[in-house]
C-alpha cells in the first residue's frame, strides 16, 4: 500500500507578485503534479514564531487558551496573549491554524527572498521551527536565495530552492503569472526527486 504523503503549506507572500494563499496554491499544484498528497495551504504574514511570548515578556500581559478549529476540522487548543493594557490581543497564526500538531512528512514554507535577515525570526524559519518540533522535512522555496541565505539550514530548513528559471528580467519575474509558474514547476521537481525515495 502507498503512503499518502502529508503536506503542510505556509509561505509568506511573494511581495508584488503573489500572496501568501496564491503562492501556497501553486506550490500545492507542483506538489500534485508530482505525487499523490494531503496538502493543507494555510495563509500566512511575517510575525514568526515566539511573537506573542517576545510581546507579552516585553510589554507585559497574561496568557490565554482558547479553543480553535484546527486544519484537519478537529477541536484543538491554542495560546493567545492579551496585553497589559487589556484591550490588545496577540495570536501566532500558528497557533490559531493548528499547524503546530500537524502530523506533515513535509512543511513547503518560503517568501520572496531568502537571505540572512530570514535567519533572524522571519516567518519561514519561524515554520522550520515549528515543523521541526514534529520531526518534518521543511523544504523553503523563494523568488531568489541571497548570499548568505544557507544559514536557513542552520535555522531548521532542510533546502532551499530558488524559483527563478534561466535568466529574465525582474520585471518579468514579478510577473503573477510567471512567479505561479515558476512556482509549481519548482516544486513538482523537487517532489519529484522526493517520491524516488
Amino acid at each position: 500500500m502507498v503512503k499518502i504523503m502529508k503536506v503542510v503549506i505556509a509561505i509568506d507572500s511573494f511581495k508584488g507578485s503573489l500572496s501568501s494563499m496564491e503562492a501556497g496554491k501553486a506550490a500545492a499544484e507542483g506538489v500534485r503534479h508530482a505525487v499523490e498528497a494531503d496538502i493543507v495551504i494555510r495563509p500566512l504574514a511575517d510575525g514568526g514564531e515566539g511573537t506573542t511570548e517576545a510581546l507579552i515578556s516585553g510589554l507585559g500581559g497574561t496568557y490565554q487558551q482558547v479553543e480553535v478549529t484546527g486544519p484537519l476540522g478537529e477541536k484543538v487548543m491554542a495560546r493567545y496573549g492579551i496585553l497589559a493594557d487589556g484591550k490588545t490581543a496577540v495570536m501566532e497564526m500558528a497557533e490559531a491554524a493548528g499547524i503546530t500538531l500537524m502530523d506533515a512528512d513535509v512543511v513547503i514554507t518560503g517568501e520572496g527572498c531568502l537571505d540572512e535577515q530570514t535567519a533572524m525570526g522571519k516567518l519561514p524559519v519561524g515554520v522550520a521551527h515549528l515543523a521541526k518540533k514534529h520531526h518534518a522535512m521543511v523544504l523553503a522555496f523563494a523568488g531568489s536565495i541571497k548570499d548568505g541565505g544557507e544559514i536557513c539550514n542552520k535555522e531548521g530548513i532542510d533546502a532551499v530552492f530558488p524559483i527563478v528559471r534561466g535568466v529574465t528580467s525582474l520585471e518579468e519575474a514579478m510577473k503573477p503569472e510567471t512567479a505561479k509558474k515558476n512556482m509549481t514547476l519548482a516544486v513538482e521537481q523537487v517532489f519529484r526527486l522526493i517520491s524516488c525515495r
